[in-house]
């Protein structure tokens, strides 16, 4: 569902997709938050959620997705820290969080993700 207007927030519900391996919703003009219930998406391999409003920081919970290899933020308005648990993203090989507003550190536990590049 990328690249069309899209608008209005991302449904708590979208953790009831317990299949789902790819979310693609780039380049809309989603707002609110990344909801904490993406944590159930077990399944997730890719998600694409850059150019869009969000806003609020990165969830925690992200930490429970071990299937994501992409993981792609950048161009929309979240702020804080990066989360330390991005550590137990064992999957991960492609990310990029620019173009935030992203404040603090870069987590240590960045350098536990052998698999990025």
């Amino acid at each position: 569902m990328h690249s069309n207007s899209l608008a209005g927030t991302i449904p708590t519900e979208i953790g009831d997709l317990s299949s789902l391996t790819k979310l693609d919703l780039e380049s809309n003009s989603l707002a609110g938050t990344i909801p904490t219930e993406i944590a159930h998406l077990s399944n997730l391999k890719s998600m694409y959620l850059y150019q869009n409003k969000l806003s609020g920081t990165i969830p925690s919970e992200i930490g429970n997705l071990s299937s994501l290899s992409t993981m792609y933020l950048y161009l929309n308005n979240l702020a804080g820290t990066i989360p330390t648990v991005i550590g137990d993203l064992s999957s991960l090989q492609y990310t990029s969080l620019g173009s935030n507003n992203l404040t603090g550190t870069i987590p240590t536990e960045i350098g536990d993700l052998s698999s990025l590049t």
